[in-house]
C-alpha cells in the first residue's frame, strides 16, 4: 500500500507518551487491523520489518480494532526517518497497562517499510 491509500483509510488519533520520546505526543494514522481487513487478512500471523531489517510478528487475533495503529503522523506531521518514520506501529501505552509490557514494546516497531502475512505451514 501507498501513502495514498494509508491515508484514505479510516484513522485513528491519540496522545500518549512512549518509552523512546519526551512528553505526551499525538499519534495518528489506520489501524492494523483496518490495513489488515483491506488486504483482506483475517487469521495467521503478520511479519512486520523495518528498514534495518528488524522484523516482528504479531498474531493476526491479537490485534485490536484501534490498536496498534501504524501511525503516519506524529503531532500532526509526518514522521520523519529521524524521528522514528515513515510509519511507527504506536499503541496507546498509556490507557492501559498491557500497553506497557516488553512485549508490545518490542512490537512497536518503527521506519516500517513492510507488513506481510506468513505463509501457512
Amino acid at each position: 500500500m501507498d501513502a495514498a491509500t494509508l491515508n484514505a483509510l479510516p484513522q485513528v488519533s491519540f496522545e500518549t507518551s512512549t518509552i523512546w520520546t519526551d512528553g505526551t505526543i499525538s499519534f495518528s494514522g489506520p489501524s492494523l487491523r483496518s490495513l489488515m481487513d483491506q488486504a483482506g487478512i483475517s487469521d495467521g500471523q503478520l511479519t512486520l520489518t523495518a528498514i534495518n531489517d528488524y522484523a516482528i510478528q504479531v498474531a493476526v487475533d491479537e490485534i485490536e480494532d484501534n490498536a496498534p495503529i501504524v501511525a503516519t503522523l506524529m503531532n500532526g506531521e509526518p514522521i520523519s526517518r529521524r524521528e522514528k518514520g515513515p510509519y511507527w506501529l504506536v499503541y496507546p501505552y498509556d490507557v492501559d497497562a498491557k500497553y506497557q509490557s516488553e512485549v508490545i514494546y518490542a512490537q512497536s516497531i518503527w521506519q516500517l517499510v513492510s507488513i506481510e502475512r506468513d505463509a501457512e505451514n
